[in-house]
């Protein structure tokens, strides 16, 4: 088998997700290891969490491939008795490089924001700002769609605003956190019948309670823990041979049902 090194993936999932495509406050791309590691197995992770490291570790992995990035903002010194210090400490200690594909892989084509029209149906889609708008194959009412929805993410904690008889047709997407931004809803507003993201700002169900318009809250793990999928399938489609494992990271909360 060929000797594939971390830099060899690291470009795969560059010309899959260019760095550009990134947020300015992001931080992606290797941020621990080395580029020049030969890499005995990859594992893809929502988060690299000092948890994913000790998976890695046990599963015979020296690179993780994360969306979310270990170390987010700018670090200034490492106390290894935080939680990103312990993250930092065990990756170098266990010579297990991290590379992570943040907003570049949310907003590039087929990446986490394409990926969830689709799964949610889409008949046609375009990227726009940073979420997909997509026409449904036929219209449904908000109800039906918020319940297909939460079966399709496997995703229990859905919140609805709107009314429940309202048709739906076209939707805009955002994975994560895009329910904090307030041009991204006035775009849903203006262009689609229900605008899908997390973390919804309180003020913007309050406007859409005024302004009659539907939103479905879901949560930012279930909305982007396909990006597992997607980065097995960049990964193994360019390196067959690789050893490459889905981690077994599960939703960090639970909803009363479940309890």
């Amino acid at each position: 088998m060929k000797t594939i090194n971390v830099s060899d993936v690291k470009s795969i999932l560059d010309k899959f997700a260019p760095q550009e495509l990134a947020m300015e406050y992001d931080n992606v791309g290797l941020i621990v290891g080395s580029l020049t590691q030969k890499v005995s197995g990859v594992l893809v992770c929502l988060d690299a969490t000092l948890e994913a490291l000790k998976e890695a570790k046990e599963k015979s992995c020296n690179l993780i491939v994360s969306h979310h990035p270990p170390v987010f903002k700018g670090l200034f010194s490492i106390d290894i008795e935080t939680e990103i210090g312990k993250i930092v400490e065990y990756a170098i200690e266990n010579k297990i490089s991290v590379l992570s594909y943040h907003t570049n892989l949310d907003v590039t084509e087929g990446g986490i924001n394409s990926y969830l029209s689709k799964l949610l149906g889409a008949k046609e889609s375009e990227c726009q700002r940073d979420g997909v708008l997509f026409t449904l194959p036929k219209q449904t009412t908000l109800a039906d769609f918020a319940k297909e929805v939460s079966s399709t993410l496997c995703d229990r904690s859905l919140k609805v605003c709107g009314n429940p008889d309202k048709q739906i047709k076209k939707a805009f997407v955002i994975s994560g956190a895009g329910g904090r931004d307030e041009d991204a809803y006035q775009f849903a507003r203006e262009n689609a019948d229900v605008f899908l993201s997390a973390e919804m700002k309180h003020n913007l169900m309050i406007s859409a309670v005024a302004e009659d318009f539907a939103v479905i809250e879901f949560s930012h793990y279930y909305s982007e823990i396909v990006c597992l999928d997607i980065l097995f399938d960049t990964i193994k489609s360019a390196f067959g041979d690789i050893c490459i494992i889905k981690s077994e990271q599960r939703c960090p909360f639970r909803t009363m049902e479940e309890l």
